[in-house]
């Protein structure tokens, strides 16, 4: 078996289920589209997210909600995302929404990288 992103995160949420672990967070790397190269950026914002596609279908039947880089997903569907107030990777456009969520009663955000650093 190759091992892709997509398969280790399927593979420890299959134990997150078993465990009632929820959510399940993983850093940016494990983003199946994840690069810092400028021009693998370029092509992944002007084709679309296929890999994300790809992995909100393979993460469908799992229990526990998925937070991965800057996305929330649950039961294999993009429910939020963020965008770096302060992304430290060329070509990347800064955001400015800091959004929240709600699971179970719990409202929640997401603050990945370089916002973790107090910005002056």
């Amino acid at each position: 078996m190759t091992y892709t992103a997509g398969n280790v995160i399927v593979d420890r949420l299959r134990w997150t289920d078993q465990e009632g672990v929820d959510p399940a967070i993983f850093t940016v790397a494990f983003r199946p589209d994840h690069s810092y190269d400028p021009e693998t950026i370029h092509s992944h914002a002007s084709r679309g997210n296929s890999a994300g596609t790809a992995l909100c279908e393979q993460v469908a039947a799992v229990h526990s909600m998925l937070v991965v880089g800057a996305f929330v997903i649950e039961a294999g569907r993009v429910g939020g995302r963020y965008a770096k107030a302060h992304p430290n990777g060329p070509g990347v456009t800064a955001g400015s929404d800091f959004p929240t969520f709600r699971r179970t009663g719990v409202r929640y955000g997401v603050n990945i990288c370089n916002d973790a650093i107090r910005q002056s």
